[in-house]
């Protein structure tokens, strides 16, 4: 296991984890950074339906500098979990912090599903304009089909007409 410190936020390590492949993240030092209370976050994130499956205790060292086994949660469980956190709930000096986090995930939720429904829209648009543009290729393969055929058909005249062509010597009176 290698721990990777990624920050300090008010005076507290924030570090990961990486087992193999795998990235943790201990969940007590951003508790500690953000001032809530660490055993309320470790019963919610328990209680959680999709964050308390994914739970393991990694050993770390702790702030203490003595090691430790740290709840941590997977690296990309972290932002839903911190998203969970209530502003009121934290230091004062970390509320807005927090909620300007929170604004950025509502925008970042919206965008990422929105962008489904523009795209689906932009591809209908596509379409229509595509529809339009080959009845509109057709009409004019039409009329230039009834064109060709009346050339066709003059040449064929032109044709007949002068393999037809008998000379005379005289004009007929």
């Amino acid at each position: 296991m290698n721990e990777i410190l990624i920050k300090r936020v008010n005076e507290t390590g924030i570090t990961i984890v990486q087992d193999g492949s795998d990235i943790f993240v201990p969940i007590r030092p951003i508790c500690d950074a953000l001032g809530v209370d660490f055993s309320g976050q470790r019963r919610r994130i328990m209680s959680d339906p999709i964050l308390g499956p994914t739970v393991d205790e990694k050993s770390t060292v702790g702030a203490d500098g003595k090691q430790r086994d740290m709840v941590c949660l997977p690296f990309e469980y972290v932002f839903g979990w911190l998203f969970t956190i209530n502003p009121d709930k934290v230091k004062p000096e970390a509320a807005e912090a927090v909620i300007r986090y929170k604004r950025e995930c509502y925008h970042a939720l919206f965008a990422h599903f929105v962008k489904r429904f523009r795209h689906t829209q932009q591809c209908n648009e596509q379409e229509i304009a595509l529809l339009s543009q080959i009845s509109e290729l057709k009409d004019t393969l039409l009329a230039n089909k009834n064109d060709l055929k009346a050339a066709q058909d003059r040449l064929a005249r032109m044709r007949t007409e002068r393999l037809e062509f008998q000379p005379t010597l005289f004009d007929e009176v």
